[in-house]
């Protein structure tokens, strides 16, 4: 597993202020509805087409400018992200909700901390 991104959203890298602790990945399967029949045994099946990715994370510690581009894609219909979990992958995500708080200020520096839940379009599986 490559952890160098572990996640970026947008053009911006936030690998710098998040850690795997940081970072919730759930995979849910989608099936085709279209595609269910029942197996000699009783058991109902449908063809797995792919996954839904939500992700959770919190990041802390980001400056002003990282605060902004984040606000700028949770402001988009969809936004390009890559994750690094289990391997890299890049989907379009929405953004479920995001929460900023000012961690520090000063005259010449404000950090902020950050929250958010994205939801992805369905993945579909490798080699479809």
């Amino acid at each position: 597993m490559s952890t160098d991104r572990l996640l970026v959203i947008g053009n911006r890298d936030y690998s710098e202020y998040i850690t795997e602790n940081d970072l919730r990945i759930r995979y849910t399967p989608v099936y085709d509805e279209n595609t269910e029949f029942t197996a000699m045994n009783g058991n109902v099946s449908k063809t797995l087409i792919g996954h839904r990715v939500n992700i959770s994370f919190s990041l802390a510690d980001i400056d002003e400018a990282a605060a902004k581009d984040l606000t700028a894609s949770a402001n988009n219909e969809k936004t390009e992200v890559t994750f690094a979990f289990p391997d890299e992958k890049t989907a379009e995500f929405e953004f479920i909700s995001l929460t900023l708080e000012p961690e520090r200020i000063s005259e010449m520096d404000c950090r902020w901390f950050a929250s958010a839940v994205i939801c992805s379009d369905v993945m579909p599986l490798d080699g479809l």
